[in-house]
């Protein structure tokens, strides 16, 4: 599997800056999902091949870094399991901010 770290320091021009950050009461969220590929069930999806983990890893970033979210995302060819977070922003709040990526999703 490969891991997704968002945020990381490496990418500073997509990172919040401190004056993006709410001053009154800043609050954080977090979200905790995964979803697998395969299960014991006959009729279940056979894993995902490279290509399909190639594309998935790019698009969960690309989504995950417009949105300036936190946390890790790992992705294997029987899933996904991904811990985000948010920061409230003077654009939206974190739950905004996490709900409205898991609609990108």
């Amino acid at each position: 599997g490969k891991l997704i770290l968002l945020n990381d320091g490496k990418n500073n021009h997509n990172c919040l800056k401190e004056e993006d950050v709410r001053v009154d009461n800043p609050k954080s969220s977090l979200v905790l999902f995964y979803q697998y590929t395969t299960s014991a069930d006959s009729t279940a999806d056979a894993p995902w091949d490279r290509r399909q983990l190639q594309l998935l890893m790019t698009y969960l970033s690309t989504v995950a870094r417009h949105r300036n979210l936190g946390g890790r995302i790992r992705v294997a060819q029987e899933g996904v399991n991904a811990t985000i977070s948010a920061v409230d922003t003077q654009q939206a709040t974190a739950q905004e901010t996490l709900r409205h990526f898991a609609q990108d999703l």
